[in-house]
């Protein structure tokens, strides 16, 4: 019996954005010779002074298999498990008979079958292409190497492909709500505190006020604020701000005051739409002008009438600037066109099966990009939308009370909320419950659908959806909306194989305009698809 006995080398593969495939072969073998030179200090020694412990080791094995006769006897070789160390993940690179061998041992408990052979073949794609770049020139760069091959990149594109979607698009959201306005002219429409607002009487009030603004001289997609608590005006003074041609801007007065200061200085705010002394109290500073709802209350009176003419409003026409958090510096403010929300409008209507029989719950803090899942859906399907209390907000009984009161067939609401509703209730009236915000805790699926919902504010409320059903650990995010395409991409904006971890490129008619007054972060996050000239990408990770 005769064994052979090896001593590791380590060799450093240090990859970059500029270095070509001939350099990092000739560094590969630079480092490999000096190694050799080296080799009293074994790989083991180096490990065990450093308290270097990998979990995954990659090693090429020259020539393992060409074991030569000895004595004139041919030598049979007996295989020996290789991944004695326990190595999480063990790649061994041989050689036989003229041809490479990749041999891979792994922990089962950590990886699949599945993921292992995808994994075998895109490291053997990679090798492929490596050689077939030194042999196309000196200039061919690592970094142009692609990690998923052809026909890998082909399934990954049909599976991160939502449905096509047709509708009417030349119509922006005040055309949809005059066509309502008609269609569904006496049913209710807004309904909050015992207060009820048909499409009709919706359509004409918001005309009215949208006439005072435009008599204020608001201009083309000119940012207007809005600081005003749970009521019907939430959706009346947003509707009233787009017929007008203006940006509505949601303003929490209970943000600091800095932070109010900040959004209406970069959004050239000079308009707040507000209630009582509710402006003057969380923003004393503002110089512009306030506008109280109590002055506005001739626009609800039915004998007033609209002279002013209003103008033209187009689907591709800025409509609302909502501000990320800032916790990765100063807030963003995303501008989100109605051509985005239309088409969010149209999907949801159709997924979730909204009709002009529904009653829906709008929960979402109006601050937040949530609160247009509650709103235009439900315009576009003849809906009544319940404006829910704010202490109806905060108390899971009183909340579970009021969706089976007013029986509530659809609703929206946060991660954390929706999951107490779905597990600690047995709710009698909802047929669908929509979550989004966070990765949903661990549950089962309640009776009626559950829907969880993600994406980005810069994409329009959601980018993808996943049906809840049975056992459910929030692990997936689904597929994507229709009109909208996904994919995982590395730095460069190429493909990843299935299982890589990178960063998510969102395409589609949802894709924000960009932030506001921010072209640096712009030229980073939002992407120009060359190929189509169709859809602007919003890369996020």
């Amino acid at each position: 019996t005769v064994s052979m006995m090896v001593r590791t080398l380590p060799v450093h593969c240090l990859i970059t954005s500029d270095i070509t495939v001939r350099q990092f072969m000739e560094n590969v073998k630079s480092q490999l010779t000096e190694a050799m030179a080296n080799d009293i200090y074994s790989f083991v020694e180096i490990a065990a002074s450093t308290g270097l412990s990998p979990d995954v080791q990659f090693s090429y094995q020259a020539g393992y298999h060409s074991t030569p006769p000895i004595g004139g006897v041919e030598i049979r070789d007996e295989e020996l498990e290789f991944n004695a160390t326990g190595d999480i993940l063990n790649v061994q690179l041989l050689e036989e008979k003229g041809h490479l061998l990749l041999d891979i041992q792994f922990h089962s408990n950590r990886y699949s079958n599945q993921y292992i052979e995808r994994f075998a073949g895109c490291y053997t794609d990679i090798l492929r292409e490596m050689m077939k770049r030194i042999d196309s020139g000196p200039q061919a760069k690592m970094a142009e190497i692609p990690l998923a091959s052809r026909g890998e990149q082909a399934r990954l594109l049909e599976l991160g492909c939502g449905p096509e979607m047709k509708y009417d698009a030349s119509e922006s959201l005040v055309d949809i709500l005059r066509r309502k306005a008609v269609e569904f002219a006496d049913r209710p429409f807004i309904e909050y505190d015992g207060k009820i607002y048909s499409y009709k009487r919706f359509n004409e009030i918001t005309d009215r006020i949208a006439g005072y603004l435009v008599s204020q001289g608001i201009a083309k997609e000119e940012a207007v604020g809005v600081m005003i608590g749970r009521s019907e005006m939430i959706p009346i003074y947003s509707l009233a701000i787009i017929k007008a041609g203006g940006s509505y801007m949601p303003l929490d007065p209970s943000f600091p005051e800095d932070r109010l200061k900040y959004m209406c200085e970069d959004a050239k705010v000079r308009i707040i739409l507000t209630e009582g002394s509710l402006c003057r109290n969380a923003f004393p500073s503002f110089s512009g002008e306030t506008i109280d709802w109590a002055q506005l209350a001739w626009a609800f009176d039915e004998s007033a009438c609209n002279d002013v003419s209003l103008p033209e409003v187009r689907p591709d026409d800025r409509m609302v600037i909502l501000y990320t958090s800032g916790s990765t510096g100063k807030p963003k403010g995303v501008e989100l066109e109605q051509s985005g929300i239309i088409n969010f409008s149209y999907w949801y209507v159709r997924e979730m099966g909204l009709d002009h029989q529904d009653v829906v719950a709008a929960y979402a803090n109006y601050g937040f990009d949530a609160h247009m899942i509650d709103l235009y859906p439900s315009m576009l399907a003849g809906a009544c939308v319940h404006i829910l209390p704010e202490d109806v907000r905060k108390d899971m009984v009183k909340l579970n009370d009021y969706l089976e009161r007013n029986k509530i067939t659809c609703a929206f609401l946060t991660t954390q909320i929706g999951h107490h509703i779905a597990t600690m209730f047995d709710n009698g009236s909802l047929r669908t419950l929509v979550v989004g915000g966070e990765k949903v805790p661990v549950m089962e699926s309640p009776s009626y659908r559950f829907v969880n919902g993600y994406g980005p504010t810069e994409c329009s409320m959601f980018s993808t959806f996943y049906d809840v059903k049975g056992h459910f650990e929030g692990e997936f995010i689904g597929r994507a909306l229709a009109n909208y395409e996904l994919a995982v991409v590395d730095s460069r904006l190429n493909l990843l194989p299935e299982g890589a971890a990178g960063e998510l490129l969102i395409m589609g008619h949802g894709v924000a305009r960009g932030y506001l007054n921010r072209p640096d972060v712009n030229s980073e996050k939002f992407k120009k698809r060359v190929e189509s000239g169709e859809f602007r990408g919003f890369n996020r990770v």
